[in-house]
């Protein structure tokens, strides 16, 4: 089973609907619901991606 490191874009470009990456953006996180446990996200990204949302108001 292939195992992926998910940037933090590409869950902003979803939560954010950054119309020119969420597209594809969307596919990577189907395919990661689709394979449980193959898709993985840096510790450091919860707490950006927070920060980030929380920001934008």
């Amino acid at each position: 089973m292939r195992k992926i490191l998910l940037d933090t874009n590409i869950l902003l470009d979803v939560a954010l609907n950054r119309n020119k990456f969420s597209d594809n953006s969307v596919k990577i996180l189907d395919w990661c619901e689709h394979n449980i446990g193959s898709g993985f996200i840096a510790w450091h990204s919860i707490s950006n991606i927070y920060y980030i949302l929380n920001r934008r108001g």
